[in-house]
């Protein structure tokens, strides 16, 4: 993987508002996501063009040198390519072969992935329920995985993912693991957290729902300075039920129906607009009324304004909401940057931009490194019972040379069984083990029987390391045969990724060694 160093400024790009201001407002920013890209241009065979809305070189002149440039695939309502694409082992090489072709032709940094929403929850979710999607749960890290094995470690993946903890179903504490060694970092979306099938008024980007939202995936193994807060440049209304008792408590009063019940269509009863944009006829009024009397609310952390006289609900960042998410959220959580949606929706002053940007000069000189800090979560708490789990944290360790390998004490629950040695004496005649037992009075002769952990200690100097390599490993006990794949691939990456040098026993003599560069 790409190494990041310093605290990640990521902007996406969007073919509606392709704006882009002076180079002096956008110094400070260290990632560009193009967006979007259609996942199904993926599943070609030999596609003949990379449609998207600017070339990566165009985007490239508009930033500073060294601003990395991507391509987000995917985006709300875009997700029957990646059904497509994670469907088989096939289908999924076609697709990773495709994104490397994309990327060597138009030059990109690296890719994001904007699957909303593996495993359902999506725009399609009435008319294909999320029942029909629990298959993709196993399959978005083997999709992943072999984007990954495509691109190499030297390209950018990053991967949008939900900020609402109904939609995270694909990011269980099982499958963490191996999303996470496939990706660079994590664009948490901490915005649109109210949305039409909500049933009370919300906080659409509010303090305490982001903060709910870093704090389940952290809970379930990725670690905080892999996160990146999701901001918001744009407003969001929602129409209340005029007997909902908005008068009383505007917060958390009643809506009226924003999405057909049968079909999951848009009512028009919410709406939302950038600040690029100009404000639409129907809400004008009201819009101005907001902007006049907008208020702050403590609990909730978010700027809001509701509307007696239309029964409308808004609710938007402010310059200084923006500015009590670095202490609350940032700070607090130790996250690894922030990005916006997006960079041109705050055209034509910049507003937003601007006080996300004077928080982030303060935030990158104060936590320079923070990346290279133990993680914030001990390992030793109760959600880490799995040593699996625990290991999402070592991957981050092994991969910076400044970061002491975390300590674990806990006995992993989770073997490895063997199978047949039959490979090498068909290939060599005179191949002959080791007569005696091998690691285990359950390994002699040809018959693999032993069950191994996966993390072993040395009873010397305490080090641990990932028994997960070599044709004789199988699976992973007590898991589905995918979910098993998945982690034995999350092994071998971990292992040839990281390790300079290997060394093990080869069995055939007693003291027979390999080393592995």
């Amino acid at each position: 993987m790409a190494q990041m160093a310093t605290t990640k400024y990521i902007m996406y790009l969007t073919g509606q508002h392709n704006v882009v201001p002076d180079k002096s407002l956008v110094s400070d920013i260290t990632h560009v996501a193009l967006a979007f890209m259609s996942p199904a241009t993926f599943n070609q065979v030999e596609p003949s063009s990379w449609p998207l809305f600017t070339t990566v070189e165009i985007a490239r002149s508009k930033f500073t040198d060294g601003t990395a440039i991507m391509v987000a695939i995917g985006g709300w309502g875009n997700t029957a390519g990646f059904d497509i694409a994670a469907a088989t082992d096939t289908t999924r090489k076609l697709f990773a072969h495709n994104v490397k072709v994309m990327i060597d032709a138009t030059g990109a940094d690296g890719i994001d992935i904007d699957w909303e929403y593996p495993g359902g929850n999506g725009e399609d979710y009435k008319q294909i329920p999320n029942s029909e999607k629990a298959w993709e749960i196993e399959a978005y890290p083997l999709l992943l995985s072999e984007i990954r094995s495509a691109l190499g470690p030297n390209k950018l993946i990053s991967a949008a993912v939900p900020g609402l903890p109904r939609d995270m179903l694909a990011f269980t504490k099982t499958m963490i693991p191996a999303i996470s060694a496939s990706l660079d970092f994590f664009n948490v979306m901490t915005y649109d957290l109210m949305n039409r099938r909500d049933n009370v008024t919300k906080h659409h980007t509010g303090i305490a729902q982001s903060l709910t939202a870093i704090n389940a995936y952290e809970e379930r193994g990725i670690p905080t300075n892999k996160m990146n807060l999701g901001f918001a440049f744009y407003i969001k209304w929602y129409r209340t039920d005029p007997q909902g008792g908005c008068d009383i408590n505007p917060v958390g009063c009643k809506t009226t129906l924003m999405e057909d019940p049968l079909t999951g269509v848009d009512l028009g009863r919410a709406g939302a607009f950038s600040w690029h944009e100009p404000v639409p006829a129907e809400v004008f009024a009201s819009y101005k009324r907001a902007m006049a009397h907008g208020k702050y609310d403590s609990e909730g952390g978010g700027h809001y304004y509701w509307d007696p006289e239309e029964n409308l609900w808004w609710s938007w960042d402010t310059p200084d909401v923006i500015a009590k998410k670095f202490p609350n959220i940032m700070e607090k959580k130790n996250l690894g940057g922030a990005f916006a949606w997006g960079l041109g929706e705050d055209a034509n002053d910049f507003t937003h931009l601007k006080a996300l940007t004077s928080e982030m000069k303060t935030f990158g000189k104060r936590y320079q490194g923070a990346e290279l800090r133990t993680p914030s979560a001990p390992l030793s708490s109760s959600h880490y019972k799995d040593e699996l789990h625990a290991l999402s944290f070592r991957v981050r360790a092994l991969r910076s040379p400044f970061h002491p390998p975390p300590k674990v004490s806990r006995h992993p629950n989770r073997h490895l069984r063997g199978t047949q040695i039959q490979r090498d004496r068909q290939k060599r005649g005179d191949f002959q083990l080791y007569s005696d037992p091998r690691g285990s009075p359950f390994n002699i002769g040809d018959e693999l029987s032993a069950v191994h952990p996966v993390v072993r200690t040395d009873p010397v100097t305490g080090w641990k390391s990932v028994f997960a390599v070599g044709t004789h490993v199988q699976h992973v006990n007590d898991v589905t045969p995918l979910k098993s794949k998945a982690l034995l691939e999350w092994f071998v990456k971990l292992i040839v990724n990281n390790h300079d040098l290997q060394v093990r026993h080869r069995w055939q003599n007693a003291n027979d060694v390999a080393v592995l560069g």
